[in-house]
């Protein structure tokens, strides 16, 4: 009898211990799932939070850089509008013309030849027999020609067949033409009682009417007599070590492109 008393005692005491076992395991189990559901609750909203905060990023910088390209538009307009104001005011009965020039931002395709980084395609049309103007928001890159494949080709300014009108320092004139370098200019053909010297300014004077008025080419780091001319070589203020995106200048009159 009292064995048996003894057995019952044995057996409601082992049923406690795994009644008291299995709700410690129970609540430790309940406890580690809490755990990783809060864990991943947290992460989800971390991600929510970082890839909605990349998306808001990613919609502000677009709107950034068109911001950006309209301010570069109407720095460049300026320029020119100032000087057409400028030889109004010293000639009498001159009209100045607001639309003198019509820009557009273009992207460069690829470079036209594997090794050569003076001539690229780019995603622009230009007409046989016209020549538009490059540049960027440091200053001139070159100019835009007719490709044979149709696409608009650009000539770099260290390109040899880039050439355009400049004038430098207080107004000597001359002829930029490629050095093969497209962090060098050499401008050729300025008269030899011109005084330039090294440190001078150079910059676009839009009588080819392929660039508006006052964009910056570049600064003379040497100058030389060669016939009965001088010669100035200059360093170029945009190298052109990443091209992307231009502005591609058109002179117009009447709204028409020229």
């Amino acid at each position: 009898m009292i064995k048996r008393i003894g057995l019952l005692l044995f057996t409601i005491a082992l049923l406690g211990v795994l009644f008291k076992t299995d709700s410690f395991i129970k609540e430790k189990f309940l406890s580690l799932t809490l755990g990783i559901k809060r864990e991943f609750v947290e992460w989800r909203e971390y991600i929510f939070h970082k890839v909605t905060t990349f998306f808001n990023q990613a919609e502000q910088i677009e709107k950034l850089r068109h911001e950006k390209a309209e301010l570069e538009r109407y720095k460049l307009l300026y320029w020119d509008l100032q000087s057409r104001l400028e030889r109004l005011q010293n000639v009498c009965g001159a009209k100045i013309d607001p639309r003198g020039f019509e820009l557009k931002l273009i992207k460069m395709i690829a470079y036209r030849n594997l090794g050569d980084f003076t001539a690229a395609w780019i995603e622009a049309e230009v007409p046989k027999k016209r020549i538009f103007g490059l540049v960027t928001s440091k200053g001139v890159a070159g100019i835009a020609i007719h490709g044979e494949s149709g696409s608009g080709l650009a000539l770099f300014n260290g390109n040899k067949k880039c050439s355009y009108t400049v004038s430098i320092g207080s107004g000597a004139k001359g002829i930029a033409t490629g050095s093969g370098d497209n962090r060098y200019l050499i401008v050729k053909y300025i008269p030899s009682y011109e005084k330039v010297k090294v440190g001078d300014p150079v910059y676009t004077n839009s009588y080819d009417n392929i660039f508006p008025y006052g964009i910056d080419v570049g600064k003379v780091v040497k100058v030389w007599l060669e016939g009965s001319y001088k010669v100035a070589k200059v360093r170029t203020t945009e190298d052109l070590s990443d091209p992307l995106y231009f502005w591609l200048t058109m002179a117009v009159s009447n709204g028409v492109i020229k």
